[in-house]
């Protein structure tokens, strides 16, 4: 395979090498499953090998031109052999009214005096001059000059029909492409080279963005319902994420957190979820409606509402709906509502499974009433609501109810 340096430009080079190297960081981001840092720098890389890769592509390997100079001295060799054969022949034809005289300084067509010529004879003369120049132009060479005459010519005809005259200030080697971007000679084998490189630069870039892509794409998904590891939660639908990764029935906060419990619930409504967060006063309630409060003004605005004191008066069924369909979010600061409220909900989900019923979007049963405990049977009171949520969870796996507990109580 003939190389030349000259054929590719730094930016091709440095396109060839993130190319390269891209593929070593996707293993590590395999290899690595703790983090998708990696991940996500093969898909930046990948990017910018394939940027790299058409710009290379469009202002350097498009300027590639083959080496004609063998081509060009053959032709024209060739085109001065027909002149001087038709010379000779004009020449023989005119001998008897030519000068016997010969020169060291003269040509083989020097005899002809133009002075003594007939004016017949000197068109001929002038044509063999046009047609052996003509000859020894390049037909690329013809074709280049064809088509820059003919873009003059259209932009001489729409300056004049606009009434304008040549702009001021402009070179007019700035305002010709040609004489901006000039050719880069290579040889025929070097071009073709050269051109298979770029191919194959272009589609190697093409397909390890595509594969960053979907590697990354599968990788988000398998993350999206793992409470450690998720990232950037989007509206998709659960059961696509439950087929990749089933949600747990019951998901534990770990301590510390990784977010403020408001936090948690903003977490939730972005993934498109909706929930009944059980809270341990009213106070801690008035937080997460107010920090929540943006989300009723969203494009898409979805709904919390407070129930309890100082909030909106809801059936137990009138919630269960809600959260069954996804139209709304509740926030609970009564214990003995919220206990009134889980208990129905277990009836409720008794009654989806006769039908095998799903809901649409999982609804979140979040759990965080510990510090609502009476401190005289606070065990008693956390034994209860333990065995309470596992039912909870037990009938709502196959529902699409999932329960978030804040604080385990231990």
């Amino acid at each position: 395979m003939t190389w030349n340096w000259n054929s590719f430009g730094i930016i091709g080079y440095v396109a060839l090498a993130i190319a390269v190297a891209t593929p070593v960081v996707l293993a590590l981001g395999l290899l690595r499953r703790s983090s998708p840092r990696m991940l996500h720098l093969a898909v930046i890389l990948a990017a910018v090998a394939l940027a790299c890769a058409e710009i290379n592509s469009a202002f350097h390997v498009d300027r590639l031109e083959p080496d004609r100079a063998a081509e060009v001295a053959a032709q024209e060799a060739a085109a001065e052999a027909r002149k001087q054969e038709r010379l000779a022949t004009l020449e023989e034809g005119r001998e008897s009214q030519t000068a016997k005289i010969r020169f060291a300084e003269d040509a083989k067509g020097d005899a002809l005096d133009r002075a003594g010529l007939e004016e017949s004879d000197l068109k001929y003369l002038d044509k063999i001059e046009k047609e052996a120049a003509e000859e020894k132009t390049p037909e690329w060479k013809r074709e280049k000059k064809a088509r820059g005459a003919a873009g003059d010519e259209e932009g001489l005809e729409a300056r004049l029909d606009a009434g304008d005259d040549a702009p001021a200030g402009v070179d007019a080697g700035a305002a010709d492409p040609e004489a901006v971007r000039q050719p880069i000679v290579v040889s025929e084998a070097e071009l073709a080279t050269a051109h298979r490189v770029d191919r194959l630069s272009l589609g190697w870039a093409r397909l390890l963005l595509l594969a960053g892509l979907v590697i990354t794409g599968v990788d988000w998904l398998r993350r999206a319902n793992d409470y450690e590891q998720a990232y950037l939660p989007l509206p998709l639908p659960s059961r696509l994420l439950d087929a990749v990764r089933p949600l747990p029935p019951i998901v534990v906060r770990p301590r510390p957190p990784r977010r403020p419990i408001a936090e948690e619930l903003a977490w939730l409504l972005r993934r498109g979820d909706s929930f009944v967060h059980l809270a341990a006063s009213p106070a801690a309630a008035d937080d997460v409606v107010t920090k929540l409060a943006g989300f009723e003004h969203r494009r898409r605005p979805v709904q919390v509402l407070r129930v309890g004191s100082g909030g909106e008066e809801c059936s137990d069924r009138f919630m269960f709906e809600s959260l069954w369909y996804g139209r709304c979010s509740f926030v609970v600061d009564d214990p003995t509502r919220a206990e009134r409220l889980v208990k129905a909900f277990c009836r409720f989900l008794e009654e989806r499974q006769a039908t095998r019923a799903r809901a649409a979007q999982t609804a979140h049963v979040v759990w965080d009433l510990s510090a609502a405990a009476p401190v005289a049977d606070a065990a008693a009171f956390l034994q209860m609501w333990r065995q309470l949520l596992q039912r909870v969870a037990g009938l709502g796996k196959r529902g699409g109810f999932s329960v978030f507990l804040c604080r385990d109580g231990e």
